[in-house]
């Protein structure tokens, strides 16, 4: 790694920073300390670490949420999944069973076509339904969470260029 400048913004010293802190695995109090004495040495008022700690904890909370709701959406749409092949299988169980009577009892006339036709037209809705519009809204979920976290550090980094 010698000879190799791998330090190339803040993101890369916090996240050997972060990694040296896990490894040592100290408590939450000495923690505590070590974030106060280092905002110290750079400079950083108490108050002002105070509040960068409120807005961090504001922003981990609203990423948490964010998380959760997608979790959420990910179950509604397994469950409208196991639920659209619970009425799959009688489905197909039912229109085989009516073509073995059909052709069995009346190969003349082929009438199991109606009721596959009209039941099929239900299923073809729920399949749709099911297939594509949990589809849409993980993705526009996915796609507002983006665009939350991006204006919460807009927010952010705007709040603590105020200061």
């Amino acid at each position: 790694m010698e000879g190799q400048e791998h330090l190339t913004n803040d993101e890369d010293v916090e996240a050997i920073l972060r990694l040296a802190v896990n490894r040592q695995g100290q408590d939450t109090e000495t923690l505590r300390q070590r974030l106060e004495a280092s905002a110290a040495e750079l400079g950083i008022s108490p108050e002002a670490l105070q509040k960068a700690e409120e807005d961090y904890r504001a922003v981990k909370a609203s990423e948490q949420e964010a998380v959760r709701a997608r979790e959420e959406a990910r179950q509604a749409r397994r469950r409208r999944i196991r639920g659209l092949a619970a009425h799959w299988i009688p489905f197909l169980a039912v229109n085989v069973l009516l073509h073995v009577i059909n052709f069995a009892l009346s190969p003349q006339t082929y009438w199991a076509l109606w009721p596959l036709m009209g039941w099929g037209i239900g299923m073809f809705s729920h399949t749709w339904s099911v297939l594509t519009c949990d589809e849409k809204d993980l993705k526009e979920l996915e796609k507002e969470d983006r665009l939350q976290r991006a204006r919460r550090f807009r927010r952010t980094i705007a709040r603590s260029e105020d200061h």
